[in-house]
């Protein structure tokens, strides 16, 4: 089976370079990447940025790789909602995007979430609360112009967290920033702008929790690589996090309140850290996460069912 991966333009993107290079990687299909449909000799077209074109071609997927409610004019639904209804059918990262595709009669749908890469993330060794140690943050995510990634909500949070009690680790392009600020309120900071993907796993070995705090995502990738570390997440219930994420589970869930939310962290200092300990001891445990093989063998499946094979 030969899959037309369409990007329809030649801007480069460095997820989708990954997220294409996995199919490469683990399928035995034959698959072309280019800019505009190829015309001969192709099974399925799959699009990731279905807004760009004027219409689908038949025996058409689509991966939702972007928030649906998300409020940048580029990415409102009105750009996509007549290419979706064109489709075959309609992978989504999770079933929030599912639900609102629902909603607008759209139901040739599939979840696949982003997945991890196996070879490389392993479970951390179990950790115990120690009253005597910082409790270490972790945001692992570019910063962007437009602040999607919660940076104005960070503000309003480290001037409610006592760091006495917390540090962080920054990794992305552009956390010099953030860093910069977090200095100022007087917590402990390391910062990588630039780290080679391959030693991301030193960085959740080192991180306590991963603070996922974003106004909209579509995963992100960030989230399976915590749960396979054994890294409890801090999150808002959104994306990927609504399906992967339980409060007090594996990771809390917070309200969008900061006074609330910063009681919610504080409460891992609580009764000699028994929900640090809780935590950190679940997330020993089998979590229900996607290695990126198992995430190319489901849309595999959803290939053969849009050319009609029986599966």
């Amino acid at each position: 089976m030969t899959i037309n991966k369409v990007m329809s333009n030649n801007v480069k993107s460095k997820i989708f370079d990954a997220f294409n290079n996995y199919f490469i990687q683990f399928s035995d299909f034959n698959y072309t990447i280019t800019d505009k449909p190829q015309d001969n000799n192709i099974d399925i077209y799959h699009y990731h940025r279905p807004n760009i074109e004027t219409k689908l071609k038949p025996n058409s997927i689509v991966t939702v790789h972007h928030d649906l409610e998300d409020t940048d004019p580029w990415l409102h639904m009105d750009k996509f909602i007549s290419r979706y209804k064109e489709a075959s059918h309609i992978v989504c990262l999770n079933t929030i995007q599912q639900q609102i595709l629902k909603q607008k009669g759209i139901t040739n749908t599939t979840v696949i979430p982003h997945g991890y890469k196996d070879e490389i993330f392993e479970k951390k060794e179990l950790r115990s609360y120690n009253k005597e140690k910082k409790i270490t943050l972790g945001i692992v995510s570019k910063r962007y112009p437009r602040r999607v990634k919660g940076e104005a909500y960070l503000l309003e949070l480290i001037k409610r967290l006592d760091s006495d009690k917390y540090d962080f680790i920054l990794v992305g392009e552009g956390r010099s920033k953030d860093a910069a600020l977090l200095g100022q309120y007087g917590f402990d900071v390391e910062v990588f702008n630039m780290l080679p993907y391959d030693l991301y796993p030193q960085v959740y070995k080192k991180i306590d929790f991963l603070l996922m705090i974003s106004l909209f995502e579509g995963g992100p990738a960030n989230l399976p690589e915590a749960l396979a570390s054994a890294v409890p997440v801090i999150t808002k219930d959104i994306a990927m996090a609504h399906d992967m994420i339980k409060d007090k589970q594996n990771g809390i869930l917070l309200t969008g309140d900061i006074e609330e939310d910063a009681l919610k962290i504080d409460m891992l200092h609580t009764n000699n850290g028994e929900l640090f300990n809780k935590l950190q001891q679940n997330l020993q445990e089998k979590q229900d996460i996607l290695s990126w093989k198992q995430v190319v063998q489901a849309y595999e499946e959803v290939y053969k069912k849009a050319a009609g094979i029986k599966i």
